[in-house]
């Protein structure tokens, strides 16, 4: 390896792309300690590590990750810190998959799960199709068919209008959590139970994310004063944005910008 880091993405198609967006490999030179960090996106992750994991900080120290685990939905940033580089393979899920694949992804949030516990016998052999497929594209094949499979068996499809709300990239200030109930035609209740249920957030919390992540993208791009971003995201002021970057980011909008970006573009999120 030359030293840069070597991705690939390969999309899901068909009836997979209901449950997964696709799958990736990640292989990363380097010595550490490296300490990097992942913003949420509301994705969640199926992440197996063909070599030494990295820990993630827990309390006031780091804890290694499982070798193959499902990362529920992220609702503050996750600093990483590894030794060496990485290797690894990973499906990168819908922002509803993790729901049609476990009995309750609200209990998941923000925890690294270990495969064969999230998901049983579906778990083991996603990890060993990880560790011996040739290719990313055997891997990815099988993946696919296996999530597919292990979805039929729970048949917990996402709730009516989910997908296509989740999906909405609104040109407008980012909805509140009301016009989304009022768009799914249920009650608040009944959306917010089923809202919760496929993704493991809040329809709030959801949406605080995509407003993050919608002011993230245009503070990297360096384009716009920061107090613009901030009042074109939605959010009440600059103050009220660096909370969330500051939760989300563990880093002020200021901070992000100068570092031109960071590690998650790279490894994904969750």
């Amino acid at each position: 390896m030359d030293g840069q880091p070597a991705f690939r993405f390969i999309p899901a198609t068909g009836p997979a792309a209901m449950i997964a967006e696709g799958v990736w490999s990640l292989c990363l030179p380097g010595d550490g300690p490296v300490v990097e960090t992942i913003a949420p996106d509301g994705r969640c992750e199926i992440i197996i590590h063909l070599g030494a994991p990295p820990a993630a900080r827990k309390g006031g120290g780091f804890a290694t990750q499982p070798d193959a685990f499902l990362y529920g939905p992220l609702d503050r940033a996750l600093i990483l810190q590894r030794q060496a580089g990485l290797n690894m393979r990973a499906v990168r899920l819908t922002p509803w998959g993790i729901g049609m694949l476990t009995r309750d992804a609200r209990a998941m949030t923000g925890m690294a799960v270990q495969l064969r516990d999230a998901l049983g016998d579906t778990g083991a052999r996603l990890e060993d199709v990880a560790r011996q497929a040739e290719t990313l594209d055997a891997f990815a094949g099988a993946a696919f068919q296996l999530l597919l499979r292990h979805a039929a068996g729970l048949d917990r499809p996402p709730a009516r209008g989910l997908t296509a709300l989740m999906l909405a990239e609104p040109a407008g200030p980012v909805p509140d959590a009301h016009s989304l109930a009022d768009a799914s035609g249920a009650t608040r209740r009944t959306f917010e139970r089923q809202f919760s249920a496929a993704s493991g957030l809040t329809p709030g919390g959801w949406l605080r994310i995509c407003r993050f992540q919608r002011a993230r993208a245009q503070v990297i791009s360096g384009i716009l004063p920061l107090a613009e971003i901030a009042l074109e995201a939605g959010y009440a002021d600059q103050a009220h944005m660096t909370r969330d970057f500051q939760r989300y980011e563990a880093v002020t909008p200021a901070a992000l910008r100068r570092a031109q970006g960071g590690f998650e573009q790279i490894y994904g999120a969750g």
